[in-house]
């Protein structure tokens, strides 16, 4: 899927220019003079970059990022602003908020190309690292639920263990010796040597932990 780049300017000279420098761009491309026609497209189409100008009439463009930062956190917004404003920038370029600047008039098509090109990987980035930690998540999730599952039944283990030793020592252990003593030893040698293995199993420590 292409990803979906919205440009905000209030100067329709401005946005023209943009169109034919980027129409062979393999990316789709919106186009509004208006802040509040962006957070209208903000609502309804998977944008994943905006570039926005900083100085328009009704919504300057930090306060757009702001809103749009609200709505949509992971969206990367990059500021076109003048030469003398760029001090404006610094602040929210240090907070997170604007991922670049592009200065206009800009010197170098290329470079503005760039700068967008850069703005859609680090967006595909983030959504990257966003799948990761949700898959680890999940897989952290089903491990522990593993975990429980086992756990409890080891405990249910431990228990019928202790319940077959107890039936063992209590009823038939001593039957057992009391029948050993009335007959003829050589006679139950084996069944002997039988009862003492699994009585040895039985309170071994590997099978008892």
């Amino acid at each position: 899927m292409s990803a979906t780049v919205l440009f905000v300017d209030d100067e329709v000279r401005i946005l023209a220019a943009i169109k034919r420098m980027l129409r062979q761009e393999n990316y789709k491309k919106i186009f509004v003079s208006r802040a509040i026609e962006a957070l209208e497209i903000i609502e309804k189409e998977p944008v994943q970059v905006l570039v926005t100008d900083l100085r328009m009439p009704e919504m300057d463009g930090l306060a757009l990022i702001r809103k749009v930062k609200e709505k949509r956190p992971e969206i990367v917004c990059i500021i076109l602003t003048a030469y003398s404003q760029v001090p404006t920038l610094l602040a929210a370029i240090n907070q997170g908020d604007v991922f670049r600047y592009l200065t206009k008039p800009w010197n170098s098509e290329e470079d503005f190309k760039k700068v967008i090109q850069e703005a859609i990987a680090c967006y595909a980035q983030q959504e990257e690292q966003k799948n990761l930690i949700k898959r680890l998540t999940l897989q952290t999730r089903a491990m522990r639920n593993t975990l429980e599952r086992y756990e409890k039944r080891l405990k249910n283990y431990h228990q019928q263990h202790k319940i077959i030793l107890h039936h063992f020592t209590t009823y038939i252990e001593p039957a057992f010796k009391k029948l050993i003593s009335e007959k003829n030893l050589k006679e139950y040698t084996e069944i002997k040597q039988q009862f003492e293995e699994f009585k040895r199993l039985l309170t071994s420590q590997e099978f008892s932990q």
